[in-house]
């Protein structure tokens, strides 16, 4: 009776490695540790062999009894410790997994506080910029064809065919009683003209004095400078509505024009 379970386990066994079965393996286990465990269940099997009985083995078969547990004991260990691996391997996949979650949830966080740029006033440029002791403020626009428009300075921006130049004035005060330095020239600060139907207009890129965007001196106590940022559309286009935006950083803002 003994042997015939022990044949039908074999079978069984057999017939599961040829289907490709492989015992189920644990997940993402390579072909030579698929190998190791198959081996170990059939070491398994070999524990409820009559010829494992030390009674009635001769000392020759007791010898190749002991060198067989002997190897089968190693490999228990290799499929310990791949066992090991496997589940290091694991527990680390579902720390990433998680720290993933974690960080698209910090994502979607930020996203909320960032919904869109502050509204501020166009007095409320410098405490945006953070121009600690400077007052800076939008004063009204124009609209042109050329900057300047008395054509005796050594540099000029000319609006292109069918284009008009959007002409904004920011007035930067010091009210304090030192000098301050003001130094746009080196800082990450975008500005934009945002359009009532949504479109976007970057600031021109001029080597004018007076552009505020690239301005760079040193304000005398309490005296103030007339700067511009310029904005190139197309001749004619509405401006009701329209604001000029502030990208500082990771910082938005925007005013409105009119």
């Amino acid at each position: 009776m003994k042997k015939s379970i022990i044949s039908l386990l074999t079978v069984t066994l057999t017939a599961i490695t040829l289907s490709g079965c492989a015992l189920a393996p644990v997940p993402d286990m390579t072909e030579e540790q698929e190998k190791l465990v198959a081996e170990y269940a059939a070491g398994l099997l070999l524990k409820y062999d009559q010829s494992y009985d030390n009674q009635i083995m001769t000392p020759e078969q007791l010898e190749k009894a002991k060198e067989k547990e002997r190897i089968q004991k190693e490999r228990d260990e290799k499929t310990r410790i791949l066992a090991q691996q496997y589940l290091e391997k694991t527990k680390a996949a579902e720390n990433n997994k998680s720290k993933k979650k974690s960080s698209e949830k910090s994502d979607d966080t930020k996203k909320e506080e960032n919904k869109g740029p502050e509204a501020i006033t166009g007095s409320a440029i410098g405490t945006f910029l953070g121009t600690d002791g400077l007052e800076i403020s939008y004063d009204g626009f124009k609209t042109v064809k050329s900057y300047p428009e008395t054509g005796n300075n050594v540099f000029s921006v000319d609006a292109a065919n069918g284009n008009e130049l959007v002409v904004a004035n920011i007035k930067v005060s010091n009210q304090s009683s030192d000098a301050i330095d003001i130094d746009m020239f080196s800082r990450d600060v975008v500005f934009y003209l945002d359009l009532a139907d949504g479109s976007k207009i970057p600031c021109c890129s001029t080597l004018l004095l007076d552009d505020f965007s690239i301005y760079k001196d040193q304000i005398s106590a309490g005296t103030s400078v007339e700067t511009i940022l310029l904005f190139e559309t197309a001749q004619g286009v509405s401006l009701d509505g329209a604001s000029i935006g502030i990208m500082d950083g990771t910082k938005q803002a925007t005013f409105m024009m009119n």
